[in-house]
């Protein structure tokens, strides 16, 4: 089983997801948008999802690189930084 049904089952069959991601882990975009699509998934069944801690090392570099953190919203910080953001 690939990693995306893994997540897909886990949002199908469980009553919410976290996710740990090693700060060690070798990333890249293609990863960020499979967390991405397993968000909107979570989101359109009504459950929980989150990242067991904050976004670190290189998984950190690549939302950087790829200009997703200057473009976060209040939902996206929270979940990949656990920054609660206030205006």
């Amino acid at each position: 089983m690939d990693i995306y049904s893994s997540i897909s089952d886990a949002i199908q069959n469980k009553d919410g997801l976290v996710i740990e991601i090693s700060e060690r882990a070798e990333a890249d975009l293609s990863f960020i948008q499979l967390i991405e699509a397993a968000r909107r998934q979570a989101k359109k069944h009504g459950k929980p999802i989150a990242l067991a801690s904050a976004a670190s090392g290189h998984l950190l570099k690549v939302l950087d690189r790829a200009g997703f953190l200057a473009a976060f919203n209040p939902d996206d910080a929270k979940f990949w930084l656990h920054k609660e953001v206030t205006l």
